[in-house]
């Protein structure tokens, strides 16, 4: 099987995609994939896990225009393989302190607002705050609705399982926020007020709108 994962940045895709190392025998792909490369590539071995997560030019994860949306879109609609999309508060997402690329809040707009625009092509969401609550429960969901098995680790025991030549790849090496360390809470309601600061007056409605839509916010 086949997985992609998709998500606005900052949502929680990379500890989404470490987490398949707890399948036995699983090939995760530790950087990060066009969905044209993604599609092209053959796993190694049909019989295992292969997974791997998006390029920030992605479908659900940035501001695209809109030919080149349905033109991802269509390449979705077609596929052999399953989508994990990854959601999380956009109030933490924008809040975050900046380590590599800064989140935008019009990035997290943009890409709820394609989820809003084509749900269809989600097998998946995982919510961040419900990972990070309760990662087993997750767990045994994913393997519930996209049928996983040989599971040789519970996503609680994270990171024990992940081999350690991981958090030194260059793209996450010097960040301590994706250094090996166990699953917290400690991001979540960071300061939700926050991003009004980097939300121009119409940027803020949609906000708004979009928090209330998902059930961030009543």
């Amino acid at each position: 099987m086949k997985i992609f994962i998709t998500g606005c940045a900052r949502t929680g895709t990379t500890l989404m995609l470490r987490l398949f190392y707890a399948y036995r025998g699983a090939e995760v792909v530790g950087g990060e994939m066009e969905l044209n490369g993604f599609i092209g590539m053959r796993e190694s071995n049909p019989e295992r896990l292969f997974v791997a997560k998006r390029r920030f030019s992605t479908i659900f994860s940035y501001g695209l225009s809109l030919e080149e949306e349905d033109r991802q879109a269509g390449l979705l609609a077609d596929r052999d393989f399953k989508v994990i999309n990854v959601l999380r508060d956009g109030r933490d997402v924008v809040c975050l302190p900046a380590r590599g690329t800064p989140c935008r809040a019009d990035r997290w707009i943009a890409s709820m607002q394609q989820l809003g625009r084509h749900p269809r092509l989600i097998d998946y969401h995982v919510r961040y705050e419900e990972l990070v609550a309760d990662p087993n429960r997750v767990q045994r969901s994913l393997n519930e609705v996209l049928g996983l098995k040989r599971q040789d680790h519970l996503f609680d025991e994270y990171p024990v399982f992940v081999p350690d030549e991981v958090f030194q790849l260059p793209n996450v090496k010097d960040y301590p926020r994706y250094g090996k360390r166990p699953i917290d809470r400690s991001s979540v309601g960071m300061d939700p007020e926050l991003y009004k600061t980097q939300c121009s007056r119409t940027q803020a409605i949609e906000f708004e709108t979009l928090l209330a839509r998902w059930g961030w916010i009543c």
